[in-house]
This record gives C-alpha cells, sequence and structure tokens, in this order.
C-alpha cells in the first residue's frame, strides 16, 4: 500500500476497495494520528498567542497603574500647595478613589 493521504482519503479508499484487516486498520490509525497531531499544533499555537497576550496586557496594566500614580500624586501636590500649607492636609477624592480601586475595592 502507498503512503496515506493525510487528508483521510485512505481510510475511505480503503472501504471502497474492501479492504479490511490489519490493512485498513492500519490506515484507521494512520488518520486518528494525524488527526491528534493537527488538534496537538492548533493547541499549541493557542497556548503560545495566549501566553504572549498575558504578557502584552501585564505591561500595559504595569505602564497604567504607574500613569495612575503619577497622576493621583500631582493631584494631591496641587490639593497641598492650594492649601499653602496651612492646616491638616486632606487627601484629594480622586486620590482615595484611585488607591482604593488599586486595592480592588469600590469607592471608599
Amino acid at each position: 500500500m502507498s503512503e496515506p493521504n493525510k487528508d483521510g482519503t485512505d481510510i475511505m479508499m480503503a472501504l471502497l476497495m474492501g479492504l479490511s484487516g490489519p490493512r485498513a486498520s492500519k490506515a484507521w490509525n494512520e488518520s486518528q494520528q494525524i488527526k491528534a497531531e493537527s488538534f496537538l499544533t492548533m493547541a499549541e499555537h493557542w497556548i503560545n498567542q495566549t501566553a504572549d497576550e498575558n504578557t502584552r496586557l501585564k505591561a500595559e496594566v504595569e505602564r497604567l497603574t504607574k500613569a495612575g500614580d503619577a497622576m493621583a500624586s500631582s493631584i494631591q501636590f496641587n490639593e497641598e500647595m492650594a492649601k499653602d500649607y496651612n492646616g491638616p492636609t486632606i487627601v484629594h477624592q480622586s486620590v482615595q478613589r484611585w488607591n482604593a480601586a488599586k486595592e480592588g475595592k469600590g469607592q471608599p
């Protein structure tokens, strides 16, 4: 018998030609192996894409968190400068909300 076809037509040919026993069984096993290899290749590709996307998103979260921290610091600094250091410093409401969001909490 020649090399099996990768598209599974070898099984159909075996059935049409009335092959049975070891030759038909071999064709079936080879086609199942090809299907399994295709599935594994697709799964590996999906896993790699997911890992790449996860890495990209972690970097983006870190970048946005740093930007948010800088913005909160600027807001708080402006709040303190407006009070001209007279009286107690009150944490600005937007800074409180940012800190709560970073901790995964709702609004304070």
